[in-house]
């Protein structure tokens, strides 16, 4: 089986120091962990850290510049001498204030952008500070989406959520799991999953024990109810590898994603619907992003 997996922070281990081919204490993504692990497709997270708006700025383009010099060439993507498609997100705009803040951005190879990191900044709420989006965060969805870049709503409190799910044409959330059955403000409740399924989103869930409970039985309860609700179209991974301090038992890295694969087959899943969940989902929904660039 293969695999692809929509939320990493590998660039953050990469701007302190962290190699594929030597990595950090606890680093998830390197060449070794990523051989015969199925792995076809990976997005790469550049994020915004804390600090002053330069100093998160200069975090982020650090991270870009690792990105660009890990995978060269054009266009959003892009491909590691392994042949693994990698692909730039961003995490956090907490730095941009309006649209016209994007211009340097948006002349990077960006495929999607995650608009706030927890805390709420002049864009909207974010998740553990509730508040509306903005007339600045409208605009500056808006400008990213006249760009083909995809809105993450990873991060976003319900109400900012459900605000830029009104002006996002195809949002998504990168990493999150179901509240209902592990309630944490990072976690989706059922109306918002709903939202994206109704309008052709994607779910990556994340092996994070906050977020998806202590083990990996609890985490098959995610998959069930996303499934019950409807989402076999919009339900995948998106792991948080190098983003976490821990994760759910078996999972430590890409070598362990086939953990997944033999417990929805335990679980009696349809071959058609272990395939979304793998790769097709996510492949599928950003196809059209590739395309328009």
């Amino acid at each position: 089986m293969i695999f692809a997996d929509a939320h990493c922070d590998y660039l953050s281990k990469a701007a302190l120091g962290g190699e594929l081919n030597a990595p950090l204490p606890r680093q998830a993504i390197s060449w070794s962990n990523m051989e015969n692990s199925g792995l076809t497709a990976l997005n790469m997270a550049a994020f915004c850290g804390e600090g002053t708006p330069k100093e998160m700025r200069d975090n982020v383009f650090k991270q870009i510049e690792c990105f660009e010099k890990l995978a060269p060439g054009r266009g959003r993507a892009r491909s590691l001498k392994n042949g693994v498609a990698v692909f730039l997100s961003l995490e956090g705009l907490d730095y941009i204030t309006c649209p016209e803040d994007l211009e340097d951005l948006l002349e990077k190879p960006v495929l999607s952008a995650g608009i706030m990191w927890n805390r709420s900044n002049a864009l909207g709420g974010g998740a553990l500070e509730e508040g509306p989006l903005t007339r600045a965060g409208e605009g500056v969805i808006k400008r990213l989406e006249e760009r083909g870049i995809l809105i993450d709503l990873a991060h976003a409190c319900p109400r900012t959520f459900f605000d830029a799910c009104e002006i996002a044409a195809r949002p998504f959330v990168s990493h999150a799991n179901a509240w209902e059955i592990m309630p944490h403000p990072r976690n989706l409740r059922a109306g918002q999953i709903k939202l994206l399924i109704e309008r052709g989103g994607f779910l990556g869930l994340t092996f994070y024990p906050p977020f998806a409970g202590p083990g990996l039985p609890e985490f098959m309860r995610h998959m069930d109810f996303i499934l019950e609700l409807g989402g076999e179209n919009i339900l995948g991974i998106g792991s948080d590898f190098d983003g976490c301090n821990e994760y759910i038992a078996p999972f430590n890295s890409p070598a362990d994603y086939f953990r997944l694969y033999e417990a929805m087959l335990a679980r009696g899943y349809k071959k058609e619907i272990i395939e979304k969940i793998c790769y097709k989902n996510f492949l599928d929904y950003i196809a059209p992003a590739l395309r328009e660039e």
